[in-house]
């Protein structure tokens, strides 16, 4: 299902699941869809001390990312929530209270709507089986296949489902670097490093599990 065109008096705001720096994070129904809402902090221009090689906007970062992953059928295979849509330009007065903490930012927020999963808890040694750590692996794999950059490898990125043992579902791709050709020479080395950010956290995932304590992992 996509959302376009969609107006924020279609909103409708269940309640807050966290909140961030950055950014806000609902759980609503927008045309009978019950969907989570991440809302960014609005911003314009690159600041001039920001890199021009990478994209900084987070919304832009995150909304691209997920076309990308939709397109490539990430989305369909579980691998990342379903992304539905986007919306721009929000007028924080018309939210209240919800959006009360975006009222005095220079400027409007945007937002993305992706999918609600139940019972989504993240990646910690508790829950780790092998399985399901080779799923995250090779759900990483295929992220970067679609010329996608995580750019934020962390257990609290990393979604397992509690009554899904081998489910692995990667989130939040408000760092992402959304590629459109093959990889330059510093953007591989992003991927490279990466691939053993990630190979690294399932070794220490795997140890703390056998010692039955967190020692490794980060």
């Amino acid at each position: 299902m996509e959302l376009t065109g969609v107006d924020i008096s279609e909103v409708a705001f269940n309640k807050r699941i966290s909140k961030r720096e950055f950014c806000e994070i609902f759980l609503v129904t927008v045309r009978n869809l019950t969907c989570v809402m991440k809302v960014h902090r609005g911003r314009r221009l690159k600041r001039d001390y920001e890199p021009r090689y990478r994209e900084t906007n987070i919304y832009i970062c995150e909304s691209t990312a997920y076309r990308r992953l939709t397109e490539a059928g990430i989305c369909a295979k579980g691998l990342a929530p379903k992304f539905y849509g986007t919306i721009e330009d929000i007028d924080p007065m018309s939210c209240q209270p919800h959006l009360k903490d975006f009222v005095n930012d220079e400027y409007p927020p945007t937002a993305i709507f992706l999918e609600y999963i139940p019972n989504m808890k993240e990646l910690h040694w508790t829950n780790y089986n092998e399985k399901r750590m080779r799923n995250f692996v090779d759900g990483i794999n295929k992220i970067h296949k679609a010329l996608v950059f995580h750019g934020d490898i962390h257990p609290r990125n990393m979604m397992t489902v509690e009554d899904d043992p081998e489910r692995a579902i990667w989130i939040d791709f408000d760092r992402a670097q959304t590629f459109n050709e093959k990889p330059s020479e510093r953007q591989q080395k992003w991927i490279d490093f990466e691939n053993e950010l990630v190979d690294e956290l399932a070794q220490c995932m795997k140890h703390d599990f056998t010692e039955g304590e967190m020692d490794t992992t980060l």
